[in-house]
């Protein structure tokens, strides 16, 4: 089914999102249908809906969700926000500057600069081959980008290496 579901997703990306100029939400169903019919997969697997809180796709009338819960074809479904959407809000709304500022120059001193970055993954690997090998570069939806968490798994070895580095 995980293969199924990416090639439903590929095909949406490349065959049908240039071709969807409006964003009602019988546009958005018709359009999922029709990748649904192009992937070979029927209706009948869809257990979930999980959108950005767009009012197209979940309106209980005219968006998608409340237009596949009317139409008797569907089966049951769960629908739900986003988490990572959700996240992201939460992180727009705190005020993160005093953690995220000092994390990011520390990794994009690391990251940019090629001699420090390959010298970086030479210390990860000499201090424990358990360690995650690299710091991700930072991206919008900060909660996607594993930043933080990874920054604190190496926490350690980026002390020492800016240590060395002074």
């Amino acid at each position: 089914m995980a293969g199924k579901k990416c090639t439903a997703k590929r095909k949406y990306e490349d065959e049908h999102r240039t071709f969807l100029v409006e964003t009602r939400g019988i546009d958005v169903k018709e359009t999922m249908i029709n990748v649904f019919v192009k992937a070979n997969v029927p209706k009948q697997k869809l257990t979930a809906i999980a959108t950005d809180g767009e009012p197209s796709l979940v309106g209980s009338v005219n968006g998608l969700v409340g237009l596949c819960k009317a139409d008797n074809t569907f089966p049951e479904f769960w629908n739900f926000h986003c988490i990572i959407h959700r996240e992201q809000l939460v992180s727009k709304s705190l005020n993160l500057d005093n953690v995220m500022k000092p994390v990011m120059e520390i990794v994009n001193y690391i990251r940019t600069h090629a001699l420090n970055h390959r010298q970086f993954k030479n210390l990860i690997a000499e201090l424990d081959q358990r360690l995650p090998g690299d710091l991700p570069l930072h991206c919008t939806v900060r909660w996607l980008s594993k930043v933080l968490s990874r920054f604190f798994e190496l926490f350690d070895a980026v002390k020492l290496f800016m240590e060395q580095k002074d």
